[in-house]
């Protein structure tokens, strides 16, 4: 939680708020992430007034996890698979 997503590019597209769990396998599904300011329009959602925007990106797209998660795409192109909570 807390740690830093890196899109192609080098772009911070924001922080790491929530992990989903398949209860069954035990294995991470995917990633909730609150996106920073940069990164809500390239993905195609409207800024909003007031608070942030979390979307949910699959495990699918995880390039690497360290000190940072790296996604494998730019922003642009995770508007497709991102869902929005």
């Amino acid at each position: 939680m807390g740690k830093p997503v890196v899109g192609d590019g080098a772009m911070v597209l924001g922080q790491v708020c929530d992990v989903e769990i398949d209860e069954k396998t035990l294995k991470v599904t995917g990633i909730c992430v609150k996106l920073n300011e940069n990164a809500v329009e390239p993905m195609g959602f409207k800024k909003p007034r007031l608070g942030s925007i979390r979307v949910d990106l699959p495990v699918e797209v995880i390039k690497a996890i360290g000190d940072v998660v790296s996604i494998e795409r730019s922003a642009d192109q995770l508007g497709s698979v991102a869902k929005r909570r």
